[in-house]
């Protein structure tokens, strides 16, 4: 559960550092943020935010069953 935590919140600071790094704007989040976004820049931010999510997330589950075989083997 903490590793799951923890990459959730590193995969929010990679996907707003590398939004912000792309565009030069804030990552649109909030209700304010996503109603100034245009259509295109919305859909943008929820491909790339929900790839880079799977992809963290394969990472983490990779990760905790190498750990989780390792103290189990014998």
């Amino acid at each position: 559960m903490l590793v799951s935590l923890g990459a959730g919140a590193l995969a929010t600071k990679l996907v707003d550092r590398t939004w912000k790094g792309f565009t030069g704007n804030d990552a649109p989040r909030g209700k304010d943020a996503q109603a100034e976004a245009t259509m295109r820049q919305a859909i943008s931010f929820a491909v790339f935010s929900a790839a880079v999510a799977a992809v963290i997330q394969v990472i983490a589950d990779r990760g905790a069953n190498k750990a989780l075989s390792k103290l189990t083997k014998k």
